[in-house]
């Protein structure tokens, strides 16, 4: 983990109470052949980490910069990079540059919505990675299981079916998130499989398998409205 300072790890001057849990000890910065220095920035902690996957939640543009994303290219195949922040003025790197700068080999998915990116003849659909694929879900299985906790399991759950909504199509684009307009139809898979999850761990209601789809469906809200007809009447003033 990295903040405005660079690689957070024990030694470190300056390091908030809450950040302290994820600095590096020094058994493995020595494993990972972290030179001695006061501070290591993005490019060099991917240098020496090699890591797969990059995710951004720092509300800093351009922090993820070409020769960060560079040096990650060389040493992973497909690297997978999430440049979360949003809106889009505040984003880690576009889309677009990390495809480039990763000779399109880059998996992408961004916390705001961005348009597909071409390279070498190649469209990449860039998936947009939202909290609203997975939190109407859960919370509709929670309520409907009457769960008496929201477990960490519920949680890989609701993870674990979002993937499988992906269709291979979209996949195949290098897209791994569902449709935004799918939204409906994966909050009804990730609810059910709550629910599922909930009464296997003997924390909610003991539906029977084939009682579940159908209190979902039951409870699923559709914003439909009757036609708003004025009434006319009139008003006498006496005075």
């Amino acid at each position: 983990m990295l903040d405005s300072a660079g690689l957070l790890f024990e030694g470190r001057a300056r390091i908030d109470r809450d950040k302290q849990p994820f600095a590096l000890t020094p058994e493995l910065m020595a494993q990972f052949g972290f030179p001695d220095a006061e501070r290591y920035d993005l490019e060099t902690v991917i240098r020496y980490v090699r890591p797969t996957i990059l995710i951004g939640t720092s509300g800093v543009a351009g922090s993820f910069t070409e020769s960060a994303i560079r040096e990650m290219a060389k040493h992973v195949t497909t690297p997978v990079v999430f440049p979360l922040s949003n809106p889009t003025s505040k984003t880690e790197a576009s889309p677009s540059n990390i495809v480039t700068w990763s000779d399109g080999r880059a998996l992408v998915a961004t916390g705001s919505p961005f348009n597909p990116v071409s390279y070498a003849g190649t469209t990449h659909v860039i998936g947009q990675a939202n909290n609203t694929f997975v939190f109407p879900g859960v919370g509709l299985g929670v309520i409907l299981s009457g769960a008496r906790e929201v477990t960490d399991k519920m949680f890989l759950t609701a993870a674990q079916t979002l993937a499988d909504q992906v269709t291979p199509e979209r996949l195949s684009k290098g897209a791994l998130y569902p449709k935004v307009a799918e939204l409906r139809k994966v909050s009804r898979a990730i609810a059910i499989r709550v629910i599922q999850e909930a009464r296997d761990s003997g924390i909610g209601r003991a539906y029977h398998d084939d009682e579940i789809e159908p209190t979902v469906d039951a409870a699923m809200w559709y914003p439909v409205y009757s036609a708003y007809q004025p009434e006319m009447c009139s008003y006498e003033n006496n005075g």
